[in-house]
């Protein structure tokens, strides 16, 4: 996210010429220090890197100085950038995460200020800046961990269930009765391929509400090929799902499903197992840990997908404010009446019904909102799950979306919720 900055090749200056002797910058390489290097809004004009100085001085035929300082023009300092990153946040969630594989992302939900963007494994930046040791460097390049690799925001990964709220919505959109009753038996069949429940015995009778408590497969399939790809697809558009989420310094847009996407990838048209699988996050499908932040968020703040950004605030060296970010508001999306209360609903029996699938993260201090998501991908020759976890929660006047992603796991309700909780209750409530 920080990224690093390293001296620049004097070799490589368009001005190098100009000078008799001349002092490498520092430049941005990567993250905020690459993006933020140069910037132009508001009163700021230099981002980050500052402008260069330069002396004239006389020399006799040898070279020695004869007289100084014919003509000096100093040196501009660079800006300081102020990130909405909470400190605090950034470093709890590393620790919840050492050891693991996965990333955790916390925003502000209604303004879209990225609290929390963490990767996990990550790297030393005391290690790579100004300077990259090559020991290290060939140790990062060669860890199959892929610490240089940003997971938060850069991963593209299979969702699973925590995509359920949003075919909710799709479905309540189009005027299902959230009333509606399936009966689930463990399995599915979809155009003679069985998909199984995440409950191989089945759930029994259910509504919609303890579909997403219980994170049936079973009824989202049932519901979501009756709705159709192009409705899912739709609302997987309004929340995010293949487009920048905002962010400065980039990231993965995910993958949006789409039918010539199927014939793109696999030389064939959509059918009704492809619907079945992306009404329960699997199959042509991909987001980013911060997109799944993002749309939670919407989730949370009424059903606006704002822009995720890092950048608040640009300073000059005398400390003068030259930059406020201030993120034109986003329109609601357009849902009938009482949709996105059904969904919230069911994500809160989710973490606070005794047999949510998300229980691990129920609080007796905060009211958590919750969905978990365990996604089967296939890695060479194993298939594993990746589990996840999103949530939002309110505290003293404040909302808060909040996405984990643990990578080659048991479940989201055994890996990731417990984690949620504890992140939440010790970020929130304990005092700094």
């Amino acid at each position: 996210m920080i990224g690093y900055a390293r001296p620049s090749d004097v070799r490589g200056e368009p001005d190098r010429r100009d000078f008799f002797y001349y002092h490498a910058d520092l430049t941005g390489r990567s993250g905020v220090e690459r993006v933020l290097e140069h910037f132009r809004g508001g009163l700021a004009e230099n981002g980050l890197r500052g402008a260069p100085g330069c002396e004239l001085i006389q020399v006799d035929h040898l070279g020695f100085v004869s007289a100084r300082k014919l003509e000096k023009i100093p040196p501009v300092n660079g800006n300081h950038v102020v990130l909405t990153i909470h400190s605090r946040a950034q470093k709890l969630g590393e620790e919840l995460l050492s050891g693991k594989t996965g990333a955790l992302v916390l925003l502000d939900a209604d303004t879209g200020e990225a609290l929390a963007l963490v990767s996990s494994p990550s790297y030393d930046l005391s290690r790579v800046s100004p300077v990259w040791r090559k020991e290290y460097y060939q140790q990062l390049l060669n860890d199959p961990a892929k610490p240089l690799f940003s997971r938060a925001f850069q991963g593209s990964y299979t969702p699973g269930s925590i995509m359920k709220p949003l075919v909710a919505l799709a479905a309540l959109n189009d005027g299902f009765d959230p009333a509606t009753v399936i009966d689930c038996d463990g399995r599915s069949l979809v155009g003679g391929a069985k998909i199984s429940c995440n409950n191989p015995w089945g759930h029994g009778t259910l509504n919609l509400r303890k579909a997403l408590e219980k994170s049936c497969n079973d009824y989202f399939i049932e519901m979501g090929v009756k709705l159709g790809m192009e409705k899912i697809s739709a609302m997987f558009h309004a929340a995010g799902i293949g487009s920048p989420s905002g962010l400065e310094i980039g990231g993965s847009t995910g993958l949006l499903p789409r039918r010539e996407l199927k014939n793109l990838r696999y030389r064939g048209p959509w059918n009704s197992y492809d619907t079945a699988l992306i009404s329960i996050g699997q199959g042509l499908v991909l987001i980013s840990p911060v997109q799944a932040a993002r749309f939670t968020a919407a989730l949370a703040n009424g059903g606006r997908l704002v822009s995720v950004h890092l950048l608040k605030e640009i300073v000059s060296d005398s400390g003068r404010v030259l930059y406020r970010n201030a993120p034109a508001p986003a329109p609601p999306w357009a849902l009938r009446e009482g949709a996105l209360e059904a969904v919230r609903d069911g994500m809160f029996q989710v973490v606070n019904a005794p047999g949510g699938s998300g229980r691990g993260a129920h609080s007796g201090r905060l009211a958590i909102y919750g969905k978990t998501g365990t996604a089967e991908v296939d890695v060479g020759e194993r298939r594993i799950n990746n589990t996840w976890f999103i949530a939002f929660t309110s505290h003293r006047g404040r909302r808060y979306a909040l996405a984990i992603l643990i990578e080659d796991g048991r479940s989201g309700g055994r890996d990731c919720a417990p984690l949620a909780k504890e992140f939440l209750e010790r970020f929130l409530l304990e005092d700094s």
